[in-house]
């Protein structure tokens, strides 16, 4: 009996100190977002993944800077992401969180550039509108009154039966 207690003691410390340096080194270790993308076979276009993936996760990303206000990263992914896939069916989200995230940068010449594009560019008209009056509040936030009143009464005119017209209203 008093050997068998001891291989039981011994077996039970050897037991107990692996599973307990099992557990600190999986809680002190922590992958990546690259180490799981490698280990999931996500690793993009350039690495030889799914691209459709990789097109995913930054799309993700891109929203998760700008909800984190970090808005030069997001706009520096939304160059990246627009210029790999323009054509996505989402580019025009990004491009509209590009726009905001370079108004808040104070770089706004380069946001109406942007919004501009999206209202050419997009086929729905409530985007349209929202894209046309997101370009009268740049004027707005920015001091210029006149020029946001001048784009408000512009964008009234252009999308009068759009769900923007009392926010436009409410404006002018």
């Amino acid at each position: 009996m008093k050997n068998g207690t001891i291989k039981i003691l011994c077996l039970s410390i050897l037991f107990f100190g692996t599973a307990e340096a099992v557990l600190v080194a999986e809680i002190g270790r922590v992958k990546t977002k690259r180490e799981r993308m490698v280990s999931r076979g996500s690793h993009g276009p350039a690495f030889g993944g799914d691209s459709r993936s990789y097109a995913r996760t930054t799309y993700q990303n891109i929203h998760g800077h700008f909800l984190r206000e970090q808005y030069a990263d997001a706009d520096v992914l939304a160059d990246q992401y627009l210029s790999q896939n323009p054509q996505a069916s989402d580019a025009h989200d990004v491009l509209y969180l590009q726009a905001l995230s370079l108004l808040k940068l104070n770089r706004a010449e380069e946001a109406r550039e942007k919004l501009r594009k999206l209202e050419a560019t997009v086929s729905d008209r409530e985007v349209k509108a929202a894209a046309s009056a997101s370009i009268g509040d740049s004027y707005y936030y920015g001091g210029s009154h006149a020029s946001a009143y001048a784009s408000y009464k512009e964008t009234m005119r252009k999308y009068a039966s759009s769900d923007q017209k009392e926010y436009l209203r409410d404006r002018l």
